[in-house]
């Protein structure tokens, strides 16, 4: 969300879609952090694990899952939670209401200003991004990163932590791939309203619920 303006202008149509979905997003996450993962945190207190092996079980299950996990379609499969599987699954059933509207409002959008696969592909600032987010995070070099001041003393910059860091490797998201269909398309704007919007809500929402039943983190603080 945050490199977004980078690739898209501010005007580009893609932008301006999904810009809504990111509104307050920053803030949102910014006092999750500093609530969850401060030195004494609520994950040290929620959870058994301590906040370190929290945070690498974390980044290891989304480094394996690809974007398109998050298709709630896909989701549904891979749960094994199909109507003819489990008929009475309130989730499922309000969840496929919100994604089928999305994906309405999706469509009918982007078909408006793309009019076809050649147009998606021919976009060189959507091309741009999509690359940018398949590649790994160690793509880019050093120099593109804000520099340390000259005059900041080799203490000063090790005690403060601001000299760029050696990146991973792996991709900054796992599966994503450059846009090469107006469906394509279409798919990836979904997933993320979703994502950001009611699946963002279903996680977030009931965590306080989740938590004050001690049988679900038995091994709390």
């Amino acid at each position: 969300m945050i490199t977004t303006p980078i690739k898209l202008p501010t005007n580009h149509l893609f932008y301006e879609f999904k810009s809504p979905y990111f509104k307050f997003l920053i803030a949102i996450n910014n006092g999750g952090n500093s609530i969850f993962l401060a030195e004494v945190s609520g994950i040290e207190n929620l959870t058994a694990p301590t906040m370190e092996t929290s945070l690498n079980l974390m980044n290891k299950a989304y480094r394996e899952k690809s974007f398109w996990y998050c298709s709630l379609l896909k989701d549904i499969e891979v749960r094994g939670i199909k109507l003819k599987l489990l008929p009475d699954f309130p989730y499922r059933n309000d969840a496929l209401l919100l994604w089928e509207a999305s994906t309405k409002y999706t469509t009918r959008y982007l078909q408006r200003y793309y009019s076809d696969n050649k147009a998606v592909i021919q976009d060189p600032y959507l091309q741009n991004r999509a690359e940018e987010l398949s590649a790994p995070l160690n793509t880019p070099p050093k120099s593109d990163f804000p520099q340390v001041p000259a005059w900041f003393s080799k203490e000063l910059v090790a005690a403060s932590g601001i000299e760029p860091q050696e990146l991973p490797s792996y991709p900054r998201i796992p599966g994503f791939t450059k846009v090469g269909s107006l469906q394509q398309l279409i798919d990836i704007a979904n997933i993320t309203i979703f994502t950001y919007g009611p699946q963002y809500a279903v996680v977030n929402f009931s965590k306080y619920y989740y938590f004050s039943y001690l049988p679900n983190a038995p091994l709390a603080n």
